[in-house]
């Protein structure tokens, strides 16, 4: 049986049909291979590798795959805090996306298998999901220029797919399933959950961040500076910052029953997190399989989920008066137009609204001046 070559350990050869020297090495049991058009560049090449084994550096060749650059610039990213918690689980989602492709070694992938793969991401994905996807792919491509895999990127001269998927409308509950679900919360360990929710518009992440100091009874408001990002053990746990800058908040308690319920829940609870498994972070997905349970068992809506709860509570705001802009910091929105995109429907609606009682007060007016013309004739 021939035996297992060590790290470092390789042969070097010449390839007439491809016109160029080879090196085959051993990295952790997996062969690598790296190539040059002289011998010399070769063995240059061969000493910069040796030098990283020794040193356990990363080792990049011509089989190293798209998945494996993707994952090294997260790592660097995030070894060095250029990124945060959150943005380190966001962009592991995006690197998921690219699964179709990331495995192939990226010497191999060819411009028709990215174009397959963004013709895939139309059909499934929004164009700010898709502009995410892409800005990882051409990063990774990059990365192989700068370690000598590619001489140049194939996805540079690519235009960047529009999606052309149906844009899901945003709808929360309507007033009799708020109603419905509000009546069958108190069934849930999760309820006050629920109830923040529904009252603040916070994000599900954003509650289960919560800790004892965060709530102010004494300006009735919650601060919000945080929420629930999933760590490199894939675990669940308190991030550094809120989803995005403006995310960072303080949120009023207007109703008198969640302040209420506030009080009582914190004289009784014995950790410094609101709401844990002993003392260690929620993940979303446990409320989101909680809110499905209530769902099936009480039929509240055709399809309820936790940020269900957040569109429920900026539905009932608009259908109340309140300005876009007081609503868009509310809901710690970058911008009024992220509002207004979102709960386009809901404006629209309550603009009509708007605009019937403008045309009842202007007949009234007019009708009045009519009456006192029609009098003074």
């Amino acid at each position: 049986m021939a035996k297992k070559r060590e790290n470092g350990q390789g042969s070097i050869f010449y390839r007439k049909d491809r016109q160029r020297w080879i090196y085959v090495y051993n990295v952790h049991g997996k062969q690598c291979s790296v190539s040059a058009k002289t011998q010399r560049e070769l063995l240059r090449k061969k000493d910069e590798i040796d030098k990283k084994i020794l040193n356990s550096e990363y080792i990049f060749n011509d089989d190293t795959s798209l998945l494996e650059l993707l994952n090294y610039n997260l790592k660097i990213k995030s070894d060095l805090n250029l990124i945060s918690d959150n943005s380190y689980g966001r962009i592991k989602e995006t690197i998921k996306i690219l699964e179709p492709i990331s495995s192939k070694p990226i010497q191999k992938l060819t411009e028709s298998d990215v174009l397959k793969f963004y013709k895939g991401l139309t059909i499934k994905y929004s164009d700010s999901t898709i502009s995410k996807v892409v800005i990882q792919l051409k990063n990774a491509f990059n990365l192989a220029i700068k370690k000598n895999i590619l001489y140049k990127s194939i996805v540079d001269t690519l235009k960047k797919p529009k999606s052309v998927k149906t844009k899901k409308i945003v709808e929360g509950l309507t007033i009799n399933e708020q109603r419905k679900l509000q009546e069958v919360i108190h069934n849930s360990r999760y309820y006050l959950i629920y109830l923040i929710a529904l009252n603040t518009g916070m994000r599900c992440g954003e509650i289960l961040a919560l800790n004892k100091k965060d709530i102010d009874f004494k300006n009735n408001l919650i601060n919000i500076d945080k929420t629930i990002t999933i760590d490199l053990n894939n675990k669940a746990t308190i991030g550094s910052t809120t989803k995005t800058k403006n995310g960072i908040r303080k949120v009023p308690i207007i109703s008198e029953k969640l302040k209420k319920e506030l009080k009582e829940y914190l004289d009784n609870c014995n950790y410094d997190l609101l709401f844990s498994k002993e003392g260690e972070p929620i993940r979303v997905t446990v409320i989101n399989s909680d809110l499905k349970r209530l769902n099936t068992k009480y039929n509240i809506s055709h399809n309820i989920h936790t940020h269900q709860l957040r569109h429920t509570f900026a539905t009932r705001c608009i259908e109340s008066g309140m300005p876009a802009v007081v609503l868009a910091k509310l809901l710690g929105h970058s911008d009024v137009s992220i509002t207004l995109n979102t709960y386009t429907s809901v404006f629209d609606e309550f603009q009509n609204k708007s605009l019937e009682n403008m045309n009842i007060y202007l007949n009234r007016l007019f009708k009045t001046d009519s009456n006192i013309d029609s009098n003074q004739r």
